[in-house]
């Protein structure tokens, strides 16, 4: 059995990998044991919806794309941060459009520290750097149902740089 590059490269996530390296365990069972292989086709394996909803959601946030961000939520969802909750689509667009504009400005950094799904939950910590700001730590706790972040909180070390 034998998996391309491009085909790994489509594990984009830390499951995924499992998933693989499972399935490689049990392509060496088979040969051992002459089981007929391969029982799945590689290309089968799908990210979950938890996955997707995060992938998209990151992918908006670092392409500035508030209307792409704001998909990932509904009307009835929830926004936790240390100061206040946000509830529903239009107090979610203001703090998009604040962190959109912080990015924006001159060259920012951003580098994900770690990143974990397990059913409809996800977390994230992150570090980012911007041209007014230094994110010492970020972290993110998301719950996706219906292919939707119904709940999400945030918390960071946050301190001007000017």
């Amino acid at each position: 059995m034998h998996f391309g590059i491009a085909e790994i490269a489509e594990c984009r996530s830390l499951s995924l990998v499992y998933q693989l390296i499972y399935k490689l365990a049990a392509y060496q069972l088979s040969a051992k044991f002459d089981m007929v292989w391969p029982p799945f086709d590689f290309r089968e394996v799908k990210m979950s919806s938890t996955e997707k909803v995060l992938n998209h959601h990151l992918k908006c946030f670092g392409e500035g794309d508030l209307e792409g961000i704001l998909s990932d939520y509904t009307d009835s969802s929830v926004f936790e941060t240390p100061d206040k909750q946000l509830k529903g689509l239009e107090e979610l667009r203001g703090i998009f459009t604040f962190l959109f504009e912080d990015f924006a400005k001159g060259e920012a950094t951003f580098e994900m520290v770690r990143l974990s799904v397990d059913g409809d939950h996800a977390y994230i910590v992150w570090k980012a750097q911007t041209v007014d700001n230094d994110y010492h730590v970020g972290t993110d706790t998301f719950v996706v149902r219906g292919g939707k972040i119904v709940y999400q909180t945030f918390a960071g070390h946050i301190t001007p740089r000017n």
